[in-house]
This record gives structure tokens, sequence and C-alpha cells, in this order.
């Protein structure tokens, strides 16, 4: 199996919480229709080599904790999460490296990711062991979300997330 293979078996977001393992492993998220996306983000999306592709990630413990009740509920902070809401124009009330959105904002997020996104992963035999796998596919694919480690990483997603980190203090 190729490095992209595994990403044609990506399935609804809400269809994942019955059959997320909880096993550690590599994921990634994909965009039904670009067109959904900010229009600075759906243009750039384009220019990507998999254009729906818009982000790949690691689970070190689970795949369910991490990709659903982290990434897709927003059950703990996590950085996906973080970057769809201020793709979409969010602001954190506090700020902060782990910043959070309001109530509101937090299930427009969740409502957003379950509406436009489709998911996909790939189990690894041991925690830690993907983390070359994820780091390389990153390089490889230049996901849209990805800043870390990726050399097209989208400035204006740094720029948006930076407004997020400062909050809207008074």
């Amino acid at each position: 199996m190729s490095d992209w293979d595994w990403f044609d078996r990506a399935i609804p977001v809400m269809d994942a919480e019955a059959v997320l393992p909880d096993s550690p492993g590599k994921y990634a998220f994909l965009v039904e229709d670009i067109d959904r996306l900010p229009e600075a983000f759906s243009l750039e999306a384009r220019t990507r080599p998999h254009p729906g592709l818009i982000y790949i990630g690691k689970a070190d413990v689970g795949l369910k904790q991490r990709v659903w009740h982290e990434e897709c509920r927003h059950r703990r902070p996590g950085t996906f999460f973080r970057s769809v809401g201020a793709m979409l124009g969010l602001t954190s009330p506090k700020g902060g490296r782990n910043y959070e959105f309001a109530p509101d904002d937090k299930r427009f997020v969740i409502e957003w990711i379950a509406r436009n996104l489709k998911v996909v992963w790939r189990v690894e035999e041991a925690a830690g062991s993907h983390f070359d796998g994820e780091q390389a596919l990153i390089r490889r694919f230049t996901p849209l979300l990805n800043l870390q480690g990726n050399p097209r990483k989208f400035d204006e997603l740094s720029r948006l997330r930076a407004i997020c980190r400062a909050g809207n203090r008074p």
C-alpha cells in the first residue's frame, strides 16, 4: 500500500466515533468540498498535491481519544481543532498557547467539522512508532492546516493562530 492509498478510505467524521480504534496510529482529515473552506484557504488548497487533504496527525495512545474526543469534539484542546477555529475566523477570549474558543464558537467548530470533513486512520504497532511517518507524510503532501514540519506552511493560518493566541483581552 502506498502512502496515499490509505487516504482513499476516508469516512465522514460523524461515522467515525463508532469505528475508531483505541490503538495508536496516524490519521488525516480531508474536506469533502474545498469550496466550503474560507476563500484564502480554498485558493491555497488548490495549489497542493492533494487539495482535499487538510491535516495529518498522530495519536500516541489511542486514535479514538485523539481523533474523536480531542480533534472532533474538543474535550481537550487539540492543535487541529484550534487551527480549524482560527481558519474560520474565530478568536479566543483568553488566548495563550493552548487557546480555546467561547462555548458558542466551540459548538460552531464542532458542527463545521461534522458537516464538512472526512477522516481516515492507519493503526500503528506501538506508540511513538509513527512519528517519523507522520513527519514524512506532512513533508510529502503539505496539508493545508499542518504548520510544524510543513515545507509549505500556510502563512495565513500562522497569522490567524497568532491572533487567537493573543486573545480578546481588553
